[in-house]
């Protein structure tokens, strides 16, 4: 007679729903500067240029200065943004766990890497400026970049960063970029902030004066974290974008509060109903309504570095 036993056996299944390897929140959203708008399409983020120095006062009785300041703004567009899940009732009722809040979380996790790519391509993006809008930036230039090859080159207003034969972060291109914020007069108490990539934090684990306690505060061999070097703050995010040029080079970039600006008409918000329309399926919709700018050129500047 044949064995029959194993009919009995049981299968046991877990009664949570882990979320794969992802970046699970914003990056950048905490590093730049955020303005909220209601009932506009477009919204500006106002400056006023530096002034010029005051002329002495060398006559009696005379006309009192009367100079105009120069005032500039930065348009930004928000774009509404949306993604929805449905789940079936039938196969709801035959699954261990309600998978609800794992979508939802998951679904938060995308929109966060969603601001991402927003803040990264308006860094690097032409802006808008004028009372209109009506004219164009590009990010050439207003802003100062490091070539790709070593030794630290610094580009001028105008001319993009070349890659040639491009190599991991150096100490080299750190303190060339630390020049860079010091040309363009980046007040020192100002924030500073530099995004790069797995293989750069790699690079910098390897540097002597990053690795080592005798020069930062705490061992970043034993956090595994570069955390705040030469005024900087490092961050990973493999999301940077190529050169455009060859692809052979990520554009990796530092800035200072001020620099770089989110707009929202609306923060991402959840909406969990039953959907009558698709069999009573429940229906999970998210949305936002946001843009990213370039505030100030002198507040962005790039660097590349070997992919």
């Amino acid at each position: 007679m044949a064995y029959t036993g194993d009919q009995l056996y049981g299968k046991q299944f877990g009664d949570t729903i882990s979320l794969v390897a992802q970046q699970r929140t914003s990056l950048f959203r905490g590093k730049v500067d955020i303005k909220t708008v209601s009932n506009a399409e477009d919204a500006y983020f106002h400056q006023i240029a530096e002034l010029d120095l005051p002329t002495a006062n060398n006559d009696r009785h005379g006309d009192t200065p009367s100079r105009e300041a120069e005032l500039l703004r930065r348009m930004v567009t928000p774009y509404p943004w949306e993604d929805g899940y449905l789940l079936d009732e039938p196969d709801v009722a035959r699954m261990v766990t309600d998978p609800q809040s794992a979508i939802v979380r998951s679904c938060a996790s995308s929109f966060g890497r969603k601001i991402d790519d927003l803040v990264i391509a308006a860094a690097f993006g032409d802006v808008t400026t004028g009372k209109a809008g009506g004219s164009s930036v590009e990010f050439r230039d207003e802003s100062v970049g490091i070539d790709g090859t070593t030794g630290g080159i610094k580009t001028t207003l105008g001319t993009p960063a070349v890659v040639s034969t491009p190599v991991t972060m150096e100490l080299l291109k750190i303190t060339a970029m630390s020049e860079i914020f010091m040309d363009a007069n980046v007040p020192e108490t100002d924030r500073k902030y530099w995004v790069i990539t797995p293989k750069d934090h790699r690079a910098m684990l390897s540097i002597e004066q990053v690795a080592s306690s005798d020069y930062v505060n705490g061992n970043p061999l034993v956090s595994g974290s570069v955390g705040h070097f030469m005024g900087f703050d490092f961050f990973v995010s493999t999301r940077l974008p190529l050169d455009a040029a060859t692809s052979t080079a990520r554009r990796t970039f530092a800035w200072s509060e001020g620099g770089l600006g989110l707009c929202f008409i609306r923060d991402m918000q959840t909406r969990i109903s039953e959907r009558p329309d698709k069999k009573h399926a429940t229906g999970i919709y998210s949305n936002m309504d946001l843009g990213a700018v370039r505030i100030e050129g002198a507040r962005v500047h790039e660097c590349l570095t070997v992919k």
